[in-house]
């Protein structure tokens, strides 16, 4: 027990970070929605020239970019946490 080191209470190691937070440019033209995952870990966005977004927050960078014939409308993700679907509506 001797090794064990002694740490800080919990209280004393507040105030944790509650949120995160993505600041992004949107390159395509003008950013219509945005939607993030449920699990707060990936945010989707469509633009105005049809581009649509796959962002990962922790990295803060676009992972995947797809290309549609008209103005993204709207963008959800599923809300059921045991599978990851994105709609798009065109």
């Amino acid at each position: 027990e001797s090794l064990i080191p002694k740490l800080p209470s919990p209280s004393s190691l507040k105030p944790f970070p509650m949120y995160r937070a993505l600041g992004v440019a949107h390159e395509g033209g003008r950013a219509r929605c945005v939607s993030v995952s449920p699990d707060g870990n990936w945010v989707a966005s469509g633009d105005e020239s049809g581009n649509l977004s796959l962002w990962e927050v922790l990295v803060g960078k676009v992972v995947k970019r797809w290309r549609f014939k008209g103005k993204i409308g709207a963008v959800e993700w599923c809300p059921r946490t045991d599978v990851c679907f994105l709609v798009v509506g065109v």
